[in-house]
């Protein structure tokens, strides 16, 4: 760390403004969705139910502009990019909300054994 900051103070700067902090408040309002927004999402009415679309906007764009970055790694670094295991766990979260958030939207997760929950 103490490198990077004395020999390339720019990478600092886009390390942290372009990857860490994306990836902090992504993480904090995947918590937030995750805990609270969609517990609630059906209880109150019209306001949970318009932040939960609002919250499902802006992971599905987190997970937008995560993926594009990993894809852009992919072209860089060819197949050798799945060499490193790091690289998997930079996909996982994206790509699980990609599968999570549509199949909300269509409900699978309210019913069990065919009935409606909530």
């Amino acid at each position: 760390m103490k490198l990077i900051e004395f020999r390339w103070p720019l990478a600092r700067e886009f390390v942290i403004r372009k990857l860490f902090m994306p990836f902090v408040l992504f993480l904090f309002l995947n918590v937030v969705y995750m805990g609270e927004i969609y517990e609630w999402r059906e209880y109150d009415g019209f306001f949970y139910q318009v932040i939960n679309k609002i919250f499902m906007g802006i992971l599905i764009a987190y997970c937008v502009y995560f993926l594009g970055l990993e894809m852009y790694q992919l072209t860089n670094n060819g197949l050798s990019y799945f060499s490193s295991i790091w690289n998997y766990l930079d996909l996982i979260p994206p790509i699980l909300l990609f599968t999570f958030i549509p199949l909300t939207v269509i409900g699978t997760f309210d019913t069990v054994d065919g009935i409606k929950q909530n």
